[in-house]
């Protein structure tokens, strides 16, 4: 089984919902530069959504220790096998 790209619909109100994908895109290289944007294009604007809370709660906190409570509607474990460009 291949787990696919496409995050959940995020609720309105979430950054998905609030942010165009230029916007997600930015706000995700201010915490991770190295993510190129090839790589970005391969999700849809939820999944970016999803991974920049992310990123936001780990590194743009002020306490390290703070976590990040998974939605429970995206899987724990996941995997993505690329696709053949050639």
């Amino acid at each position: 089984m291949v787990a696919t790209l496409d995050a959940p619909a995020r609720p309105e109100g979430s950054l998905a919902t609030v942010l165009t994908r230029a916007q997600l895109v930015e706000s995700i290289w201010i915490f991770n530069p190295t993510a190129s944007a090839a790589f970005l294009d391969r999700f849809d604007d939820a999944a970016l959504a999803l991974y920049l809370e992310h990123l936001h709660a780990k590194l743009g906190s002020d306490d390290p220790t703070t976590p990040w409570i998974r939605p429970g509607d995206t899987p724990s474990i996941i995997w993505h096998e690329a696709r053949d460009t050639a």
